[in-house]
């Protein structure tokens, strides 16, 4: 074989290998950009007022939220110059979230909405000097819903949950259920002092 023939093949070769190259990085940024989408947390880091977000309307004295799926939320006791809002959850965002683990009960039934609390600058608001009190309420179709969970589960199965997400790494999202609330009829009753932007909801069976 002639010198000239070792050069082509040579040329040939170093253009394969850097083509392949050039393959396999695409490859490893389009893999990338996929995991990221798929560890992507609904829940948003605290900082400016999202254009898409909903705010909550002025009702009596408090505010009233009109979440997903026909749920309402009510707030009472949220400071002057603070307004809850609700922000957005996709159809995607709802099926994804609903099937992250859960900690101490075993189906996401419903998701009512994405809370938050904004002042008038638009900078998150996550602690109060005082509690403020939400009340949510099951509809007739998470009763529906939960023969979908498991067999002989009944209105009295169901409670209040939420996606803890912590600051530091919110791909370990998990869902959770208020430990403390009052249940009278189909509203519960949550008092807290402390809240980031987590969406809420029903989950069933609560764990014994």
């Amino acid at each position: 074989m002639s010198q000239k023939t070792n050069d082509r093949t040579t040329r040939s070769n170093y253009l394969l290998h850097n083509i392949l190259i050039f393959v396999l990085l695409i490859v490893v940024v389009v893999l990338f950009v996929l995991l990221t989408r798929s560890t992507k947390s609904i829940v948003r880091a605290p900082g400016t007022l999202p254009a898409d977000a909903v705010a909550c309307g002025v009702e009596g004295g408090g505010f009233s939220c009109s979440g997903l799926l026909d749920h309402k939320l009510t707030l009472a006791n949220v400071p002057p110059g603070v307004t809850p809002y609700l922000l957005p959850i996709s159809a995607s965002d709802e099926s994804k979230f609903a099937g992250l683990p859960k900690d101490g009960f075993q189906c996401v039934i419903s998701i009512a909405g994405n809370l938050a609390f904004f002042d008038k600058g638009g900078s998150m608001v996550k602690s109060f000097a005082s509690p403020v009190a939400m009340q949510i309420a099951y509809t007739g179709n998470d009763i529906e819903k939960l023969s979908g969970c498991k067999s002989g589960l009944t209105e009295a199965d169901l409670v209040p949950v939420y996606l803890y997400s912590p600051d530091a790494d919110a791909r370990v999202s998990i869902w959770k259920p208020f430990q403390n609330y009052n249940m009278d009829g189909s509203t519960a009753t949550i008092e807290f002092q402390f809240w980031g932007d987590p969406p809420i909801g029903w989950g069933s069976p609560k764990s014994k």
